[in-house]
């Protein structure tokens, strides 16, 4: 498998950072001159599919922090806490439309105009979210508007909360 570079940014927050990808398909998170020296690695192995050092010197931009992850020590933390916080997300969202072992009764299966189905909200529910704290502190709150979820409900999906990402990461409002 050949080696990739990616700069991703997460959809909780606006911090940018490098991914790398070896060749067993191990992660890590890496500075802007590691990855400019991955690159020259990655060109000299597959110069026919990779992009030519030159031209990565001419889009190579600096790791980008938001005020909430300014604090991290290094571009590997970031790049952790950035996973973990849009894990924890992706996986209350999850949950939410009942693909964790638990029904809500907050979805509904839907049509495409091509008539392949997927699973969303019901119409006028919608789910917000708040992230507070800063660095590997932060806790995301999450409520839904447009169905009152019982006492029971709320517990359930706490409960899952708890146990998946920990007491304290994931607060059901």
């Amino acid at each position: 498998m050949k080696p990739t570079i990616y700069r991703w940014r997460p959809t909780t927050c606006n911090c940018e950072i490098y991914e790398y990808k070896d060749e067993n398909g191990v992660f890590s998170y890496i500075t802007p001159e590691e990855a400019e020296q991955f690159l020259v690695q990655i060109y000299n192995q597959y110069p026919e599919t990779t992009k030519k050092p030159e031209q990565w010197n001419k889009q190579k931009k600096p790791t980008k922090r938001c005020p909430e992850h300014a604090s991290l020590l290094n571009d590997s933390q970031l790049g952790n806490v950035m996973i973990d916080e849009d894990r924890r997300k992706s996986g209350v969202l999850r949950a939410l439309l009942g693909h964790e072992g638990f029904s809500l009764n907050l979805h509904d299966t839907k049509t495409n105009a091509d008539g392949t189905s997927y699973i969303d909200f019901k119409n006028g529910i919608s789910v917000s979210w708040q992230w507070t704290g800063l660095g590997t502190e932060r806790i995301l709150q999450m409520g839904v508007t447009g169905a009152n979820l019982t006492t029971n409900q709320k517990n359930t999906l706490q409960n899952f909360c708890n146990t998946k990402f920990g007491v304290t990461k994931v607060v059901v409002l």
